[in-house]
């Protein structure tokens, strides 16, 4: 028979076994979801949460829409409007880093979306970073739909812009390059 003492013991050893079970549930009931899916529930709840922050950001309360937008994503991650919209939110408000981690995931959710590219596009323009621009804009290029046709003229006329600029610039220093080395012989 068992004393107080051990009664005490086998009450705790069974508590703590029965809390690890659960936990082990609960870390099931996670991974299950994380690899199922949300459910049709979930995907409804998101799409509302996602309308009321499209309807924030239309009356400029920016931080509600954010928060709206957040918690459509962390309902459906997997959707890459949710992530674009927010990207596009966080770039009107400057914040460049943020925006482009949230353009990333939209193209990564859904790498056939062109506008999620297009996106991704405008977050390194708006950092300056052409080269990276140029590049999506002909991944772009490549998935736009073929009724599309202004944006398609828009973006060939931008890269063909940029590829003149770039060979510009290679003259430009090679110029400067030959210059450079004339006078380091006349010098001396």
């Amino acid at each position: 028979m068992l004393d107080k003492f051990g009664k005490r013991l086998v009450a705790a050893v069974l508590s703590a076994t029965v809390a690890l079970a659960v936990s082990d549930l609960l870390v099931a009931a996670q991974d299950a979801k994380s690899v199922l899916g949300p459910t049709d529930k979930d995907v409804e709840k998101a799409e509302q949460l996602f309308a009321k922050g499209h309807r924030a950001f239309d009356n400029r309360d920016l931080k509600g829409a954010e928060s709206l937008y957040r918690k459509a994503i962390e309902i459906n991650g997997s959707e890459s409007r949710f992530h674009r919209q927010l990207c596009l939110l966080l770039l009107a408000e400057g914040r460049g880093q943020e925006a482009e981690r949230e353009a990333l995931f939209a193209t990564k959710a859904d790498p056939g979306d062109w506008k999620s590219q297009l996106v991704l596009g405008r977050v390194y323009h708006a950092g300056n970073r052409i080269d990276e621009e140029v590049t999506v804009y002909k991944k772009v290029l490549a998935i736009l739909p073929e009724d599309m046709k202004g944006l398609r003229s828009k973006l060939e006329e931008f890269i063909k812009q940029d590829e003149q600029s770039v060979k510009s610039e290679q003259s430009r220093l090679k110029k400067k390059k030959e210059w450079e080395e004339r006078e380091f012989k006349n010098a001396y």
